[in-house]
């Protein structure tokens, strides 16, 4: 569809996009595919670690305090809402050590980063989450 938002929404757009991550996994030793909660969102606890992946374009990603509003919302006490939809990478301390994890564009800039003015280098994120709950968030370049 030409509308972007109807595409986002679509049963089909998250069905394809988790069949890629499906068939990818599947491909990889070392990668393990887990069933989200909901085609949009999956809360994961990680050795204590509480997380909120989501594609980022439903919640206020840059309000401070949309993290704190979805650990209401779920029940859950969450420490990180990861998210992509901003085509950047950012990292934003929103309490004692909660954060909000914008985790960057695979693409780099484009004519549509351009567009929008959310230019960035191509970057990945990566969540170390070690055996005692310590965590590390890093930005992962890619190369051109």
């Amino acid at each position: 569809t030409p509308n972007k938002n109807q595409a986002i929404e679509e049963e089909s757009y998250v069905t394809i996009n988790k069949e890629i991550v499906k068939r990818y996994a599947q491909s990889e030793e070392r990668v393990t595919y887990i069933e989200p909660i909901d085609n949009y969102y999956h809360i994961m606890d990680i050795n204590g670690i509480n997380m909120y992946f989501c594609h980022g374009h439903r919640e206020a990603v840059k309000n401070m305090n949309t993290l704190s509003q979805l650990s209401m919302n779920h029940g859950v006490d969450l420490d990180i809402l990861i998210h992509g939809h901003y085509h950047t990478f950012s990292l934003i301390e929103v309490g004692d050590d909660k954060y909000q994890f914008s985790v960057g564009s695979i693409k780099g800039a484009d004519a549509f980063s351009e567009k929008i003015n959310k230019k960035s280098s191509r970057s990945q994120g990566a969540i170390l989450i070690y055996d005692d709950g310590v965590f590390d968030i890093r930005q992962i370049k890619l190369n051109e």
